[in-house]
């Protein structure tokens, strides 16, 4: 027969599990930080003169700059530094010298000048044209009052008056121009023959000394919070800085600017075709119902404000209305003034 065949049973281990294999893990998601060069505010850099987000001091030392040289042009202006200046009387080099330094105290508070031009100007008067860009004399009357200049002296008033009339007095090639406001360079020869008469009484013989003396007691600190001023020199890069240029406006703005170009470009097409102009502003503040309603109940006057701390600072405000441009709100400076509104009575109370 076949050979016996003897089986050994073996207890074979189970081969182990295989291991899982590692989830991949998802890739993180980048939060990509938000930034104004890629916000609905990317073009303002390239409209305004400073080429910047804010009135940077460059900017503003320019601006002086044009005004000043606009003002130097007018004769009345030499004779009445070297008449009321002894070193300045001594030669051209010496008026020269005498006229630097009182461009370089008028620079330290330029800013808020600028600022408060722009507010009595625009405020105080109910043009919503050219006019509403320069200093009326209802406004000016309103400035003198605010800034104390003249209201502890007996003749103030009637100073003040005179000084206005004097400076609006312009000799043309196609006549005399006694056209009754202020431009920029204006009110600055009108707060040097102001600080002229404020202080030459007291024995004062440097024009200089006493536009530093005026500025620096009569002006600056009726510009500080609680102070009549401070509302009108409200520092406008303040609110862009700390409200404005920020994620979440950018996102409210975007999720409507369709609605906000539509808007922009049709009033826009009511002015000057150039730029939303204040009038335009105004009757689109009428008719989306934001002048007088219930929701908002906004005065005509918060919206002038709104308007002109939209606008940033310009460079030669002349050429600049010639060409109605940067007087002008553009679409983005646009959105600024939207956004001023609600805060419209905190800022210029």
């Amino acid at each position: 027969g076949l050979p016996a065949i003897t089986i050994l049973a073996q207890e074979i281990e189970p081969p182990p599990p295989p291991k899982p294999k590692p989830k991949k893990k998802a890739p993180k998601k980048v939060v990509k930080e938000w930034s104004i060069e890629e916000s609905i505010f990317a073009p303002r850099n390239k409209e305004c003169d400073a080429r910047a987000y804010y009135d940077t001091d460059s900017c503003i030392k320019r601006a002086l700059s044009r005004d000043w040289a606009r003002l130097l042009g007018e004769d009345r202006f030499w004779r009445f530094v070297a008449q009321s200046d002894d070193e300045a009387a001594a030669g051209k080099v010496e008026s020269e010298k005498e006229l630097d330094e009182i461009r370089c105290e008028i620079l330290k508070h330029y800013r808020q000048i600028l600022a408060v031009f722009a507010y009595y100007s625009g405020v105080f008067t109910s043009n919503r044209g050219y006019g509403a860009h320069t200093m009326k004399e209802n406004g000016y009357t309103r400035f003198l009052q605010d800034t104390r200049f003249v209201e502890d002296e007996d003749d103030g008033d009637e100073e003040g008056s005179q000084i206005f009339v004097l400076v609006n007095v312009h000799i043309e090639k196609s006549g005399k121009n006694d056209i009754h406001a202020l431009s920029r360079h204006e009110l600055l020869e009108v707060i040097v023959r102001l600080a002229v008469w404020k202080f030459k009484s007291t024995g004062m013989r440097d024009v200089s000394d006493m536009m530093k003396k005026l500025l620096e007691e009569c002006f600056a600190p009726q510009c500080a919070p609680g102070q009549a001023l401070h509302g009108a020199a409200y520092d406008t890069n303040e609110f862009r800085r700390t409200r404005l240029y920020c994620e979440e406006v950018d996102l409210v703005l975007r999720r409507h600017e369709k609605m906000l170009k539509n808007a922009y470009n049709y009033y826009s097409t009511l002015g000057n075709n150039l730029g939303m102009d204040l009038d335009s502003f105004l009757m689109m503040m009428d008719h989306t119902k934001c002048i007088g309603s219930e929701i908002w109940d906004l005065s005509e006057r918060e919206c002038r404000i709104a308007y002109f701390c939209s606008q940033n600072v310009v460079v030669d405000e002349q050429k600049s209305h010639k060409k109605t441009r940067d007087d002008d709100v553009h679409r983005t400076h646009g959105s600024d003034g939207v956004d001023r509104r609600p805060d419209a009575n905190p800022h210029r109370g």
